[in-house]
């Protein structure tokens, strides 16, 4: 990890091991994904390997993206918007009218998260893939 000023990393690593498919033999059964909280950082070439955002539901989360809409940047890449199942249907609606996936948890079944990161794996796996 490389750190920033103020001690927080520009990025972090993850290495995840695949479940099924050719990715997963290719890649001697696992795959690294470089996460960043500021896509502002990106260079032109970085975005090319951009295969999944977390969404805030927030139209100024995509500013300056280089994308020309909300069409555009989910079908070349997977969008994730996790709530709590007992948020305001509100804060969802905007992103209900974007091609990402609603995943919900529990405040008070925190050992249910579990299976919602399960879903954020599988899905984008099932998604890189797909766009292979």
């Amino acid at each position: 990890m490389r750190a920033m000023k103020g001690g927080k990393p520009e990025s972090v690593t993850v290495q995840k091991k695949l479940i099924r498919g050719e990715r997963a033999s290719a890649a001697g059964g696992s795959v690294s994904f470089e996460v960043r909280d500021k896509p502002a950082s990106l260079k032109t070439d970085d975005w090319g390997r951009v295969v999944a955002v977390f969404v805030l539901g927030k139209e100024w989360q995509f500013k300056d993206w280089p994308f020309k809409d909300h069409v555009e940047i989910f079908n070349k890449v997977i969008g994730f918007y996790v709530r709590f199942e007992d948020d305001s249907v509100e804060a969802a609606k905007v992103v209900k009218q974007w091609n990402v996936k609603i995943i919900s948890i529990s405040k008070n079944k925190r050992h249910q998260d579990r299976t919602a990161a399960l879903e954020v794996w599988e899905r984008l796996e099932e998604f890189m893939r797909a766009h292979a």
